[in-house]
């Protein structure tokens, strides 16, 4: 019985300290750099992004 309980306490134990490791980094939204080219990249996308259907939209406004 205690044997059991001692492996639960160890168990847990390896459990807690991995999560805090995994969930400890850094957040990838406070990355600037990928702020930065996300922001890049949504602003070339605009600049490329193929025109819009007037057929679609008279498809979407009949909706």
């Amino acid at each position: 019985m205690l044997g059991e309980l001692m492996m639960f306490v160890a168990t847990e134990a390896v459990v807690f300290v991995a999560t805090a490791l995994v969930f400890s980094g850094p957040d990838p939204v406070e990355d600037e750099e990928q702020i930065a080219r996300e922001e890049r990249a949504d602003e070339a996308w605009g600049r490329t992004a193929p025109a819009r259907s007037l057929r679609l939209d008279g498809v979407s406004r009949s909706f």
